[in-house]
């Protein structure tokens, strides 16, 4: 992948999944929040650098390589 911030919000993921358990004990619904966050971020990313600009979502939705381009990003998360 070629995006120059891909890496940068690797590594943000990787700054911010450990106090996911300090905000789950403030707040569940924040904690829960900032997790879905912090797992879209990179997925959109991936998903927009691996699509053609002409094409659109329901096309890719419709015929599957939305979830496809999907796993690839999810591949490249660090685990929290």
């Amino acid at each position: 992948m070629n995006l120059k911030i891909y890496p940068v919000v690797l590594e943000l993921v990787r700054r911010l999944g450990p106090s996911l358990r300090l905000v789950r004990s403030r707040s569940a619904s924040l904690g829960d929040q900032m997790e879905r966050a912090l797992i879209s971020i990179p997925l959109n990313l991936a998903e927009g650098a691996w699509t053609q600009p002409a094409k659109s979502f329901s096309a890719l939705y419709f015929s599957g390589k939305y979830s496809d381009l999907a796993g690839m990003g999810a591949a490249e998360l660090p685990k929290t």
